[in-house]
């Protein structure tokens, strides 16, 4: 197993006509035997939060590395959270020794991990989770949080209390969705169902792992991490974008970097600010697996 990763983010029309920066973030790379995409979406309505969001998808990244780097797996056991811990604790560490405010670091968090052993998932906030096979097949969830609130994780600074609070205060409360579909060439988009999560749920993450077994049986090529604004291009729906983002014709170098361009520039206007990042499995490589690490 090879894996490789590309990632890419742009801003949105919004941002543009009002002179902001893109605040959302994409990072990807290798760490020794596991490949990691992250994105990050920070609030529009914050303050730096292209700022945030960088510190937080970088915090992502260091503490995923320290977690394989300790325990040489991320698919077993709280490794989720553990993650999350060490993010959390990056993040309070050092966003104040650039004079940065809370309001700064008011970004998402979702990722992806893929080593010999599997694939884990993990969301904090909205955003799109996907994986794609060689036939042409795509799993893809969209996640999304009432209100045009979703969870940050710097709101752990007060154990998320005030967050609570604004979504009803009772963190057995429903206020996050999934809405899952399965895109075959064959047949077209097939939908998978809906689920709704409580506040605890969403607080702790939403996390999918799946093993080496599944990778094979399903020849499961491309995993997929995109920001809520997959959602946000004009006259497309979510699922036609992630079709078309992950609708490669070149997979190497900077794959990811060449679709989304050329997918911006002829068929999509991004209404909002958009960040994917993208981990490549190939099965006919040597089972020496991936290559230095990159960011």
């Amino acid at each position: 197993m090879h894996l490789t990763t590309d990632h890419y983010f742009s801003i949105g029309e919004q941002h543009l006509r009002l002179g902001k920066p893109c605040q959302d973030y994409a990072l990807s790379g290798n760490f020794e035997k596991m490949a990691y995409a992250i994105v990050s979406d920070g609030c529009s309505s914050g303050a730096h939060t292209d700022i945030g969001a960088r510190f937080t998808a970088l915090a992502a990244a260091l503490a995923i590395k320290n977690q394989w780097a300790k325990t040489k797996q991320i698919f077993f056991g709280n490794a989720a959270g553990e993650i999350d811990i060490q993010q959390n604790i990056i993040l309070h560490g050092t966003y104040h020794m650039l004079g940065l405010r809370p309001e700064d670091m008011l970004a998402t968090s979702l990722w992806a991990c893929a080593s010999q052993e599997g694939v884990l998932f993990h969301a904090l906030g909205d955003g799109v989770m996907a994986w794609k096979s060689k036939n042409g097949s795509i799993i893809m969830e969209k996640l999304e949080w009432a209100l045009n609130a979703p969870l940050y994780p710097i709101y752990g600074e007060d154990n998320f209390q005030t967050f609570i609070e604004f979504h009803g205060g009772n963190a057995n409360l429903h206020a996050l969705t999934s809405e899952k579909w399965k895109y075959a060439p064959t047949s077209g988009y097939e939908p998978l169902g809906k689920n709704k999560f409580s506040i605890a749920e969403g607080i702790q993450g939403i996390s999918k792992v799946f093993g080496k077994a599944k990778i094979d049986a399903e020849e499961i090529e491309f995993i997929a991490i995109f920001s809520d604004g997959v959602a946000q291009i004009e006259n497309m729906d979510w699922k036609e974008v992630v079709l078309e983002l992950l609708s490669f014709k070149n997979t190497a170098g900077s794959f990811v970097k060449r679709r989304t361009i050329s997918f911006l520039k002829k068929d999509g206007k991004a209404i909002d600010d958009l960040a994917c990042a993208v981990i490549r499995i190939e099965k006919n490589r040597a089972q020496e697996d991936i290559c230095q690490e990159h960011d």
